[in-house]
């Protein structure tokens, strides 16, 4: 019995340190500001479809395509293309299943300031887009 309960502390412990690995984490975050960037790039070119279709399967459940395509060609139409981001903050979560990366950016459209969200979920060295929220920074319209 004893034996027992030493090898599953053992096996805890390896998977809290699998899936809270600090060097994973900071791999994570790249791919994730990686992910912003070819998201950025394909809104600027309006490849909506290549946005959707790399999103992940909870995020294609909560928006449905033509919503989602209505939305994005909104944005585009209403805020320009981006001149410029920079990201404030970031998130981190992990879990035995997957590695969820939330970062902030304050990003200039032509026509307007926003504050971007993005969530992503990272696995197997793979950013896919779980949510994307942006709003106009109040008083900053250009």
């Amino acid at each position: 019995m004893k034996r027992l309960l030493v090898w599953v502390a053992a096996a805890v412990s390896a998977v809290s340190f699998v899936s809270c690995n600090p060097v994973t984490m900071v791999r994570s975050v790249g791919t994730a500001r990686q992910a912003v960037g070819e998201f950025h790039g394909r809104l600027d070119r309006n490849e909506f479809a290549a946005i959707y279709a790399d999103a992940h399967e909870d995020f294609k459940a909560a928006s449905p395509e033509p919503k989602f395509y209505e939305f994005m060609e909104s944005l585009r139409r209403k805020a320009g293309k981006i001149k410029g981001s920079s990201q404030q903050a970031f998130n981190t979560q992990s879990s035995l299943t997957r590695t969820t990366i939330t970062l902030t950016y304050e990003t200039n459209f032509e026509q307007v300031e926003a504050k971007e969200v993005f969530t992503f979920a990272v696995k197997d060295g793979k950013a896919r887009l779980l949510g994307y929220d942006v709003r106009p920074r109040e008083g900053k319209p250009k």
